[in-house]
């Protein structure tokens, strides 16, 4: 079974999840913290919205576990989620465009 499971219930931003998918590999977990901004319900994996629920997380590993088509086009969704909205470079020009912006010149 290739999925992750992050049952986080307090998450900065999820480097670990952003990693997984890096490698095609969908994440199972609760919308905490940047988990929400990194998971796309559906798309890159599953998300249940009841943080602390672990029957819940149980039933989303079971149903990847069900639909292992789904779950490969997921992972390949994942990885390209990862070069198209968190790439290095895109970050670091964020990053920049935030520090002008705080700091004119």
């Amino acid at each position: 079974l290739d999925v992750l499971a992050m049952p986080s219930q307090v998450e900065t931003f999820g480097n670990v999840a952003m990693e997984a998918m890096a490698c095609k590999t969908p994440v199972v977990a609760y919308p905490a913290g940047g988990l929400a901004d990194v998971v796309a319900d559906g798309e890159t994996g599953l998300m249940e919205p009841e943080i602390g629920c672990v029957a819940g997380l149980a039933r989303m590993l079971s149903w990847m576990w069900k639909h292992p088509s789904e779950r490969i086009t997921m992972g390949i969704a994942a990885r390209q989620r990862v070069i198209e909205k968190f790439s290095d470079s895109l970050m670091a020009r964020r990053y920049m465009d935030l520090y002008q912006e705080l700091m004119p010149t």
